[in-house]
């Protein structure tokens, strides 16, 4: 049964992760936990709390798309072992390689997210954990940072002088992801929403206005979503 929640700071997406993390190495201790990160351009991952054997356990690898902001940030990252840029949908990813599955704010910057999906979800192997997190496309800062040229989606996102791309595709929503893993045959074991920016008084003007528009437009509490998808181990299980 899932489970979705809202909160603010510190945010139950982070914890969420962390523990997951920590429960899969804790559940494996006798063998190498392969981790792939997809979207490794920003971010890192969430490893708070997992023991230092756990840590020394793990052999991650990052891919995200080949542009210069994500590149910069994979090479400054020490907790990489390997990583790649490139087209994530013709990249080189072996199928049923990877225990644990990370996506961070990658799906509602990309085309073809669906295709990329699959992918990562072959990539997974039977019994393994895919991590997903992203912005709601259906939650007010969804609709504003899809719909603001981009000099004004700055004020959505504080310190961010060159904002991602905003493409949002349907899969880039509740609904979407739960569509998505009834067709796929994948279990979500788990769901929180949280808000991560921090509402300023334009923010909550252009959220009153939209939500008034749009009739009180979904999630206007919450920001970001976050699911643990499970790959199931019956052969029979309609999954990549």
């Amino acid at each position: 049964m899932t489970e979705l929640r809202t909160a603010g700071v510190p945010n139950v997406i982070d914890e969420l992760f962390q523990r997951r993390f920590r429960q899969y190495v804790d559940d494996h201790p006798d063998r190498t936990i392969e981790v792939l990160d997809a979207g490794c351009g920003r971010g890192g991952l969430p490893v708070e709390g997992v023991s230092q054997r756990g840590r020394a356990a793990l052999h991650v690898v990052g891919i995200d798309v080949d542009e210069e902001p994500y590149r910069r940030h994979a090479e400054e990252r020490a907790d990489l072992d390997s990583w790649a840029l490139g087209d994530l949908r013709t990249a080189p990813l072996p199928p049923r390689t990877f225990d644990l599955v990370h996506s961070s704010h990658l799906l509602e910057r990309i085309e073809h997210a669906e295709l990329v999906l699959d992918r990562l979800v072959a990539a997974v192997r039977p019994g393994g954990l895919l991590l997903l997190r992203m912005y709601d496309r259906d939650c007010v800062f969804g609709i504003l940072d899809r719909t603001l040229p981009t000099v004004l989606r700055r004020g959505l996102r504080p310190g961010e002088v060159h904002p991602p791309r905003a493409v949002y595709e349907a899969v880039a929503s509740r609904e979407g992801v739960h569509g998505y893993c009834v067709m796929r045959g994948l279990v979500v074991a788990e769901e929180r929403s949280a808000r991560a920016t921090v509402p300023t008084r334009r923010l909550e003007l252009a959220s009153w206005l939209v939500a008034r528009t749009r009739r009180g437009a979904r999630a206007v509490g919450h920001d970001e979503i976050a699911f643990v998808l499970r790959k199931p181990e019956h052969h029979f299980a309609r999954v990549l």
